[in-house]
């Protein structure tokens, strides 16, 4: 579990469990980039946090240069959790 959210649950007051939780979120979630965010009646505002994903594109050896790293990366992501 990030930091993060052991922070937020410490400030809620919510308990903090043992062991990390897993989660799928459905692909009804995702937005296209200027998508519009619609907040479910009767809440009036949501919390919200996004993780960054790199995926690796192909194997490398060790000490690959800066100058060709982004060579090796197959994409990159940005979550909303």
């Amino acid at each position: 579990m990030a930091t993060s959210m052991i922070e937020r649950q410490f400030k809620q007051g919510t308990k903090i469990v043992g062991e990390p939780v897993i989660f799928l979120k459905p692909t009804s979630s995702y937005l296209e980039n200027g998508g519009t965010i619609e907040i479910p009646h009767p809440l009036d505002s949501l919390y919200h946090e996004v993780e960054l994903a790199v995926v690796i594109g192909k194997k490398a050896t060790r000490d690959v240069p800066e100058s060709t790293a982004m060579d090796y990366v197959g994409g990159k992501y940005c979550f909303p959790v």
